[in-house]
């Protein structure tokens, strides 16, 4: 294999995250055990916990780790803006849906071509008891006035009203609080056991993972700063924690705090950066003072994860900001701009939070926004990692239930219909298909995101990594044993001046398609003053790929980041069909999402079929030139720099496999539940 070199001051240390690569083709030998394929805060954070304690059952474990796939953000009819919308199917419908059953949504049958390793029911924990006195006879509050109102809603013009003056002014306005029919808070925690029920009776260690989740929901004056909270573990609080209660994030990592002192293993996911008036990474805490070093340091500990993209929206880049970009355009949700006195801003994006965190770093000694990636599809029609495109029904029950009101209507106080996709993906590097596994993944940040794929990208940093380490058939042991994967510190080496950095790709098949790598660029960005990006081509192979190279520091005082992007084979674009139809045998696998009659209106120029390559993640490291811990994590992108913008690195891919059999990784990965 061959490397582009630099030079490095001994002693200093790498910050690895996902890597920006397009990588398929390689001599890379089958890398062994990837053959599965507010103040108020303080009277929350003793609330009583909930442990529901049946034995473990023996599940085999990967050292090497498996990738897993599923789904972190998903509302059912527990969630007022998703009943409200026609969502009928419940926590435990989702979870059969995810694990492959057939569930009537809508008036119509829906089933998931290949079920999901994980999912992680998130209903709002605002309006929860609401909906159980809605939902349930008997329940306090049920025959409430305001209620039967909401039972018996059916115009279009009604349903947006109830639910613009009980839910959008009241979330949204200065003093958030539960409505007039609330019942109390033991239907929130009759609400709550609905959940852990569900979630306890889908968990299945080592075929299907059933995660423990809530979404805190605050939007302070419309900026979206919501949060899915996810649990080891089945130790869980009794009731969950709202905004109602909690309003602002630090409160509510205060909270979550107080769970971690009784032994409740907790993190919780942002989203939607794209649409929060530049609050999620921004330069003041919640009161308007500069941000501290206590603050980074909580917001570091409970917040290891983004969600790079969903329904509404790309949160990674804008356009308007990385012109130079090509893909700066992908899935940018114009719309969101207009609802809720929202404006697109730079520090809104994931790319500029995560630069700013280098600069924090240096600043406070820790980074507030040290983030590994991952998706979702925040579905509100109860159906986790329902991303395919030749049936996806839309994502928000009526509103945007068909072609036609996918092209024309609006989702009440977010965006667009035309503005929406079918979400993303997840996936993690675990040892077993298990809760501890899966969170603890998610938790070291050895994720990635995609945007409906079940792509696999594997990215490690070292200091001496032989040359020839993806052309070894114990690759994975050596690189795990020699430096760091992606969400990983690759501490200071005082013999090696020069990281290296190895990254592997392998796409699975859900459809007869072919495989190819479109670009493959390992980036950094410098704090100083600029940013600088390096390109690297791969060629073209539909079967696993590795590369490596080594990098060059510019400055030795300087932070910065690598990227890596996997991509698919570029693809025509669905045509425009009044029926929304297309092929069954056609995947999202084969479909460019920029822009489609199926469910966007064409921008002015853009014609309605284009070829553009599939995204699958990428990875963001960071290095340090100087003595200092780095961190490596994990994302999504569908991004690839345009060819001659910073530095270019030599091709660095060898050897084609012709034959999918002439690798075992050829057919990972295809039973459902087993890994992928």
């Amino acid at each position: 294999m061959q490397f582009a070199t630099g030079n490095y001051p001994a002693g200093a240390s790498v910050r690895i995250c996902t890597a920006m690569i397009a990588l398929f083709a390689t001599a890379c030998s089958p890398p062994p055990g990837d053959d599965e394929a507010s103040e108020t805060a303080a009277s929350q954070v003793t609330a009583p916990v909930t442990a529901h304690t049946e034995p473990a059952p023996v599940v085999d474990s990967n050292p090497l780790r498996n990738a897993y796939f599923g789904e972190t953000h998903l509302h059912t009819a527990y969630s007022l803006d998703a009943y409200i919308g026609g969502a009928r199917l419940t926590p435990a419908d989702a979870y059969r849906f995810a694990k492959g059953e057939a569930v009537e949504a809508l008036g119509q049958g829906n089933r998931i071509s290949k079920p999901l390793d994980f999912a992680a029911v998130t209903d709002h924990a605002e309006y929860l008891g609401e909906m159980q006195s809605t939902m349930v006879e008997g329940t306090p509050g049920h025959d409430q006035e305001l209620l039967q109102q909401l039972r018996a809603l059916t115009d279009e013009n009604e349903r947006r009203q109830w639910f613009l003056k009980y839910v959008i002014m009241n979330t949204r306005g200065d003093k958030p609080q539960h409505p007039p029919f609330y019942a109390g808070p033991e239907t929130t925690k009759s609400a709550w056991k609905v959940t852990l029920d569900a979630a306890e009776q889908h968990n299945d260690p080592g075929r299907f993972t059933a995660l423990v989740a809530f979404e805190w929901s605050s939007a302070p004056k419309g900026a979206n700063l919501h949060r899915n909270v996810i649990f080891r573990g089945a130790q869980v609080p009794d009731l969950p924690v709202s905004s109602f209660e909690v309003p602002r994030e630090e409160a509510l990592w205060e909270w979550l705090g107080g769970l971690e002192k009784q032994g409740i293993n907790v993190l919780a996911i942002p989203h939607n950066s794209n649409a929060s008036k530049g609050l999620m990474f921004a330069d003041t805490n919640s009161r308007g003072e500069p941000l501290d070093l206590g603050y980074a340091e909580q917001r570091a500990h409970f917040e290891p994860l983004i969600e790079m993209m969903q329904v509404k929206g790309n949160s990674e880049v804008h356009r308007k900001f990385w012109p130079a970009d090509e893909f700066a355009d992908f899935e940018n949700a114009d719309s969101l701009a207009k609802f809720s006195e929202r404006v697109i801003e730079k520090r809104n994006f994931v790319r500029a939070g995560v630069t700013s965190g280098l600069a924090w770093e240096q600043k406070l000694g820790a980074n507030p926004y040290k983030l590994g990636f991952v998706g979702g599809t925040d579905s509100h029609n109860g159906m986790p990692g329902d991303v395919e495109e030749y049936d996806w029904p839309g994502g928000h029950g009526l509103e945007d239930g068909s072609p036609a009101r996918r092209q024309g209507a609006e989702v009440g106080g977010w965006l667009e219909a035309k503005d929406l996709n079918p979400g993303a993906l997840t996936g993690v590097w675990a040892e077993s298909n298990t809760r501890d596994s899966i969170w603890d993944a998610m938790k070291r940040r050895e994720t990635f995101a995609t945007s409906g794929t079940r792509l696999r990208v594997r990215f490690f940093g070292g200091w001496d990594f032989p040359q020839d380490l993806t052309g070894q058939p114990d690759m994975l042991q050596r690189a795990y044993a020699g430096g760091v994967p992606m969400g990983g510190d690759l501490q200071p080496s005082k013999q090696a001046s020069t990281p290296r950095f190895v990254v592997w790709a392998v796409k699975i098949l859900t459809a007869p398609i072919s495989i190819a790598s479109s670009s493959s660029r390992p980036g950094w960005m410098r704090m100083a003053s600029r940013t600088r990006r390096s390109m690297m081509s791969s060629g073209v192979s539909p079967r696993p790929g590795c590369g490596g190279w080594t990098a060059s520091c510019h400055r030795s005082a300087t932070a910065s980041t690598w990227a890596t992007r996997a991509t698919g084979t570029p693809s025509v674009q669905r045509s425009c069909q009044p029926s929304g139809a297309i092929p069954n045998s056609t995947r999202r696998d084969t479909l460019s999402t920029t822009s489609g009659c199926w469910r966007s209106r064409p921008r002015a120029g853009v014609p309605t079929t284009r070829s553009r390559p599939d995204w699958s993640c990428w990875t963001m490291c960071r290095q340090r030139c100087r003595s200092a811990p780095g961190v490596l994590r994990s994302g999504i992108r569908r991004r690839r720099e345009r060819p001659g913008h910073g530095v270019s690195l030599p091709h660095a891919l060898t050897g084609i496999h012709d034959d999918p059999a002439s690798s075992p990784l050829g057919r990972a990965g295809d039973v459902p539940g087993g890994g992928q």
